[in-house]
This record gives structure tokens, C-alpha cells and sequence, in this order.
């Protein structure tokens, strides 16, 4: 069975995909000859069926120029080890890294990174799935601008059982707008045109730009900080074409959760996450090249957009919890009857 065929069985692909911005452009056939190393980090930790259909998915891209990398978070479950060991003689292109203990999900997901020599990198979770042409997709889209840092696609959000799909994160494209309508834009997207899905991280990035902003970020939403900080460095773009699926659940499917993956149980981060979250936010300001004037306006701006919003939604989750229910489905297009599962079941 091909890749395609895999991915479309799942009948997750149901809308009529966009046509993408790029479709039309004419290269060079310099460019065209030239295919850059591109990267895939695969962080994993005790799912071997997810590590499957995510190996399965790679493998088959139409873009070959890879290097494929795992990195073993000391799992438990011994499949993991011999499913990544079945993929690696079948292609001479994965590379299997274990852990010697766990080291928590960011520093696994960095690890990864730090193992990577190509010019392009990208993550791919041990339970996402990508259509074939997703990286030779994001490599194209790539010469729309000259200052693109982060490539990625449309995305579905499923429900693990059913399938149902739950949220569409579109993304976020700043192609043209300056360093601080940039950061303005990423963050402004975060709960409406990405629908809190958080696909963004696992577009294609620009390697050297990605290790220069990688540090060692300890809190929840880390991917929000690291995303940020590339949105002051350069332009996104998102392809108009559903390309990749995730499923809800797993380590970010609540705080607590994530906590415990990252290993941040009883920290300060994982009582107040957003809190902290603004915190990082203001040092990447400070700490960018914008103008003293510019990050202080743009540090104004970041603060107040917190109190808003989460000062709002704070109010409305603790007062009215039936009516944050309902605007969560109809926002993000999940079942109500889900949702109040959900909250019953804790």
C-alpha cells in the first residue's frame, strides 16, 4: 500500500483542498536541480503503533532528500526500539537515538534538532500523519519570499476513535508585514485561525534560524515561545491545503498532562502556564533587535493582549462554564455533548 492511499483510507481528507498560492510558479531549472538535506526529528516515548504509521508516512514522502531521526525518550515499552530497528533496514536514512532516562518531552524534541545537519528541519510526532508531497510542498512554497523561516500546511485535528474531525488549524501566514506586525500576527492566530491546534511547530523550518532560537524553554506552551521568537526573526507561510492530521490526546491534551511529559509537575510553570508563558514572551522582545522604542511598544502590546485574553476567558470559564462549552464548540467545531464529557469526567 503507497502512502497516498494510506493517508487518504482514512477519509480525513474530506474538504476540497485549496489551491496553493505557489502552484503556478515558474523556477530556474537551477533551483530546480538543487534539493536541499531536509531533516525529520521524531520525538517518541511508548506509542510503536504511532511511530509506525508516522515511519510509514516519511518514508513515502516524494521528497527523498532526508535524514530521518528518532529519539527514544527511554521507553518502556520495548517496541518502540525494535519497530524503529524494523524501519532503519528497510532504509539506510533513519538514525535511532535512545535516551539514557528520560529527559522530558522538550529536551527530547530538542535532541532531535541537535542531531540534524540538514538545511531545512522539521518534527513530526509520533502520532501525526502527513500527505506524500507534504515536505516537497513546504521546499516549493519556500522561494515565495526570500525571508521565510517556518513553511508549514493546513492541518485536521481528529478524534482518536471516531475520527471526527474536531478543529482545522489554518495556520498562520506574515509574508510581507514587518518584524512586530509579524509577532502581533502569530500571537492574534494562536485561538482563531490555528484554533489552538499548535500545528504550526511541526512545519518545515530553516535549521540555522531554529538553532539560534532553541534554548532551553521550561514551560507549557514552549512551542508558542519558540514560534514567537521566529516570527521576529522572519516570515511564515501556510500552505491552503489540509496536508497533515493530528489527533487529540496524548501529552498536550491537558496541562497537567504536559506537565508531567515535561517534567514540570509542581513548578510555577505549570500553576500559572500562561503567566510564565508571557514572561518568555516579553524577554524574546527584549532580548530581539528590534528598536528600543519598537519592543517597548511591542512589549505593551504582548502584556495588554494577555490581560485581555486571558483575563476574559478566565472570567467566563470560572463563571459561566456552559457558555465557555459552547462557544469551544462552535469555535473549533467540537461536538457540545464532547465537550461536556469531557469537563464530567475531570
Amino acid at each position: 500500500m503507497d502512502g497516498a492511499s494510506t493517508f487518504q483510507g482514512l477519509n480525513l481528507l474530506q474538504t476540497q483542498p485549496l489551491k496553493s498560492t505557489f502552484s503556478n510558479y515558474s523556477y530556474s531549472k537551477e533551483a530546480m536541480n538543487y534539493q536541499p538535506l531536509v531533516s525529520v526529528g521524531i520525538p517518541t516515548y511508548n506509542r510503536p503503533e504511532g511511530l509506525r504509521k508516522t515511519l510509514v508516512c516519511i518514508t513515502q514522502q516524494t521528497y527523498s532528500k532526508l535524514e530521518i531521526i528518532i529519539s527514544d525518550n527511554a521507553s518502556t515499552d520495548p517496541q518502540v526500539k525494535a519497530t524503529a530497528h524494523e524501519f532503519m533496514a528497510k532504509d539506510d536514512r533513519i538514525r535511532y537515538i535512545r535516551q539514557p532516562k528520560n529527559v522530558g518531552q522538550f529536551f527530547n524534541f530538542k535532541a532531535v534538532m541537535a542531531a540534524a545537519t540538514g538545511d531545512y528541519f522539521t518534527w513530526a510526532a509520533d502520532d501525526d500523519e502527513r500527505a506524500e508531497r507534504y515536505i516537497e510542498q513546504c521546499i516549493q512554497a519556500f522561494d515565495l519570499s526570500s525571508q521565510l523561516v517556518v513553511v508549514n500546511a493546513y492541518s485536521r485535528l481528529i478524534h482518536p476513535e471516531t475520527e471526527e474531525t474536531l478543529r482545522i488549524d489554518r495556520g498562520c501566514t506574515t509574508i510581507g508585514l514587518s518584524k512586530s506586525q509579524r509577532y502581533r500576527r502569530y500571537l492574534s492566530t494562536i485561538f482563531t485561525e490555528q484554533a489552538v491546534v499548535g500545528d504550526l511547530i511541526y512545519g518545515l523550518i530553516r535549521r540555522e534560524t531554529l538553532t539560534q532560537t532553541l534554548t532551553d524553554i521550561r514551560i507549557l506552551p514552549w512551542d508558542h515561545v519558540l514560534l514567537a521568537r521566529l516570527a521576529l526573526v522572519g516570515e511564515f507561510y501556510t500552505i491552503p491545503e489540509p496536508l497533515l492530521v493530528s489527533r487529540l490526546g496524548g501529552a498536550s491534551r491537558s496541562n497537567p498532562s504536559a506537565a508531567r511529559a515535561l517534567l514540570l509537575e509542581g513548578t510555577l510553570a505549570q500553576q500559572h502556564p500562561w503567566w510564565t508563558r508571557e514572561k518568555w514572551l516579553q524577554q524574546s522582545i527584549w532580548q530581539s533587535d528590534l528598536f528600543v522604542l519598537s519592543k517597548l511598544t511591542l512589549m505593551g502590546w504582548s502584556f495588554l493582549y494577555y490581560c485581555v485574553s486571558f483575563g476574559a476567558a478566565a472570567t467566563i470559564k470560572t463563571y459561566l462554564p456552559w457558555l465557555h462549552r459552547l462557544y469551544r464548540s462552535v469555535r473549533y467545531q467540537e461536538p457540545f455533548q464532547l465537550r461536556q464529557k469531557s469537563t464530567a469526567s475531570g
